[in-house]
């Protein structure tokens, strides 16, 4: 964790993961896959709340296991910790590109 530079308190790393055997194999023809989760720790009561509001859990890091051979198959970090401010890129931009001009060049022009 020390050398990837994960926080495991912030990714919830130092609590226990969440296991499920998902998804359902009709789904997937067949293909069995364990998942493991790792998120915010809630008591039985926030849990329930969450669920009767229909707010999935706040997962830092998921991971899905191919049942037969073990190996790890997809990992995921949907955790806000793992977000990046989109790069700036330096495209000169036309203040009236928006209008629908033709962008056919002018044969007179040189």
């Amino acid at each position: 964790m020390e050398r990837l530079g994960f926080p495991e308190h912030e990714l919830f790393l130092d609590t226990p993961a969440h296991f499920s055997s998902w998804p359902n194999p009709d789904y997937t023809n067949g293909v069995r896959r364990f998942e493991f989760r790792w998120q915010k720790p809630e008591t039985p009561e926030e849990q329930a709340q969450r669920e009767r509001d229909s707010i999935f859990p706040e997962i830092s890091i998921a991971a899905e296991v191919d049942a037969v051979s073990g190996n790890i198959k997809a990992l995921n970090f949907p955790h806000r910790w793992f977000e990046r401010p989109d790069p700036k890129i330096d495209v000169p931009m036309h203040p009236d590109a928006s209008r629908n001009e033709s962008a056919t060049p002018d044969p007179k022009a040189k």
